[in-house]
């Protein structure tokens, strides 16, 4: 009896591993964050817990979660939605495949020794694609994509058939109504500008100057600046 029990077991994990198998776990959850199966409802998530292909992760205000996926690691960083649309891993393929709906993600793609790696992370705009590198990417609907590749080289591609490499201090962000990213050194050019006021000017129009510096560049004037600029407002709402 011990011997047929032993022999259906080795058999079993034989066919497990052969077919592929989904490997997506919480590593930790900090803060509050709910999952959704496909079909299923909406249920909190904890740490240790499996994520099955198809699932929805959410996060709340000041909240994060951190996935494991086959020995690679994603953090789903606050007010995040993402779907895990593929997880397989077969001994010689590893294939993840995540879409990010809104909010934004950290991830580390590890290299396992020989096993061919692929891993997308999708977002309506465009699609990174990774091997051996960490990254972070960001999306919503207004500000679009950005992508950040903290180690390594990022490849990003649209529907358009434009495709990127982001390394180093590169930085990509395309939102969805253009068809191009913006100058991947947009980001440092920003980080270069030196803040510089002439003389006679008023102690009001100093403060000004000392407050919105940053986001006049030379395209603008204080005018277009002011017309962005978010203002508070009380809102009443009277439900029936």
């Amino acid at each position: 009896m011990k011997k047929t029990t032993l022999l259906m077991t080795l058999l079993a994990v034989m066919a497990f591993g052969t077919a592929g198998y989904s490997a997506v776990t919480t590593t930790a959850v900090n803060g509050y964050a709910a999952y959704l199966t496909p079909g299923g409802t909406w249920n909190m998530l904890g740490a240790g817990m499996p994520v099955a292909e198809g699932s929805l992760i959410s996060t709340g205000m000041f909240s994060s979660v951190d996935l494991s996926l086959d020995g690679h690691e994603m953090t789903v960083e606050q007010l995040t939605t993402i779907k895990i649309y593929k997880n397989l891993f077969t001994g010689e393929e590893s294939e993840n495949s995540v879409g990010l709906k809104y909010g934004s993600v950290s991830a580390k793609i590890n290299k396992i020794g020989a096993v061919k790696t692929r891993f997308n992370i999708t977002t309506p705009v465009a699609t990174s694609s990774v091997r051996g590198t960490r990254e972070r990417i960001a999306f919503g609907p207004v500000r679009g994509m950005s992508a950040l590749a903290r180690e390594g080289v990022l490849r990003l591609h649209n529907n358009r058939g434009v495709s990127n490499r982001v390394s180093g201090r590169s930085f990509f962000n395309l939102t969805g109504s253009n068809p191009r990213p913006d100058p991947l050194l947009n980001e440092q050019r920003g980080n270069s500008l030196v803040k510089v006021h002439p003389d006679g000017i008023t102690d009001e129009e100093q403060q000004t100057h000392q407050i919105y510096s940053d986001l006049i560049d030379n395209a603008e004037t204080p005018v277009d600046v002011f017309d962005n600029l978010p203002s508070k407002v009380t809102v009443d709402l009277i439900w029936p």
